[in-house]
């Protein structure tokens, strides 16, 4: 191509950016209302408007047209990061993606690769390509989040009958523990530097979300807590330690709060309680912890740790009870020497050793 056609192009493809930026911050005749619902923030250097930032919040539910209702997604709370870039062609060319909210054991999604690759027909990376210079910046969102849905494994071939009930729900369990995991804390703590423009804001969303977030992962450590979970595709297992991911949760939040943070208490408060914490001034004044577990048996009540106050000399002082050795339910056998779970029913931390006849064992870490 000559310099002047080169020059023709370049012009046109500048144009169009221009009016795909234009149409995705528009509300009348543009996506901006849309984005805004679908939870879809976008950042592009002024100096650079050929590369855009996109960070989609994972949906807390879906509409499922096969049950007629809203169902659960395993990205709740979960940050969700793409580069996208215009190629010099564009709109004939298709836009370039990159997913960036990535661990090497964690395939979140089916078309968005643990190696930063995005596959979709739509920009002809996958199947037949279907890119047409008709769509634009504000139609691939939009597909970017739709596929953040309730049955992700559906969308890899093959697999299209999957349900939450059959190798989905399997997927799903895998897919929601990384979500906590890698989508939430990770990226909070380590959020990728050319992210971090979203920093402030994601403060602000993962504030407003606390709650929900804890109770939904409350839910799963009832159920997972201890386990190990595997799906049925993508070689992708956890040995779930979902206490120590709630605790981390809440450190995150007195972090945002600016309060102390006690790991001791929360570990033990959501080894031996059900429900919520929810909003709290001070851990220091928070001295007694429920004695409800999640199966509230006698033996259980009697190894709760008995705390009490007596005057000795004008001074307070707490007498503890010694606790039983109380350790998870999971069986030891389950795991391999020198592996270290919180347990389920006393908050207390365990490690696998060997016994003298040379079974796995659960001793308690000093």
């Amino acid at each position: 191509m000559s310099g002047s056609g080169k020059k023709v192009l370049f012009n046109r493809s500048f144009k169009r950016i221009a009016n795909d930026w234009r149409k995705a911050n528009t509300e009348k005749g543009g996506f901006k209302k849309e984005l805004e619902d679908a939870k879809v923030h976008l950042y592009a250097d002024e100096e650079n408007m050929k590369e855009v930032k996109v960070m989609i919040e994972g949906p807390k539910s879906v509409w499922d047209p096969a049950t007629k209702t809203n169902r659960p997604t395993p990205y709740f709370g979960g940050f969700y990061f793409w580069t996208i870039t215009f190629p010099e062609d564009y709109p004939l060319s298709p836009l370039k993606m990159r997913f960036e909210t990535c661990s090497s054991n964690w395939r979140c999604h089916p078309n968005y690769y643990q190696n930063g690759n995005v596959c979709l027909s739509s920009i002809n990376t996958w199947g037949e390509p279907e890119w047409t210079p008709e769509r634009s910046l504000s139609s691939e969102l939009i597909i970017l989040q739709e596929r953040l849905d309730n049955i992700p494994l559906k969308y890899e071939p093959g697999q299209e009958a999957s349900t939450e009930t059959n190798c989905g729900g399997d997927y799903n369990n895998c897919v929601e523990y990384g979500n906590y995991l890698y989508g939430i804390i990770m990226m909070l703590e380590k959020t990728p530097e050319s992210f971090k423009v979203f920093s402030d804001k994601m403060v602000e969303i993962f504030m407003e979300k606390f709650i929900e977030i804890e109770e939904k992962v409350l839910i799963a450590s009832k159920k997972y807590h201890g386990r190990k979970i595997k799906s049925p595709m993508y070689g992708m297992h956890f040995e779930c330690d979902y206490i120590s991911i709630l605790a981390n949760l809440r450190k995150l939040y007195c972090k945002y709060k600016k309060v102390d943070y006690d790991k001791d208490f929360w570990c033990k408060y959501y080894a031996l309680n059900d429900k919520p914490y929810g909003e709290y001034p001070k851990i220091s004044s928070d001295k007694n912890i429920k004695t409800k577990t999640h199966s509230d048996t006698a033996e259980e009540t009697d190894d709760k740790m008995d705390i009490s106050e007596t005057e000795k000399e004008g001074e307070s002082v707490v007498i503890k009870k010694k606790m039983k050795r109380n350790p998870p339910r999971v069986s030891a056998g389950n795991y391999s020497v020198g592996d270290e779970l919180i347990s389920d029913k006393d908050g207390r931390t365990y490690f696998v050793g060997l016994t003298k006849a040379n079974k796995n064992w659960w001793y308690l870490k000093k």
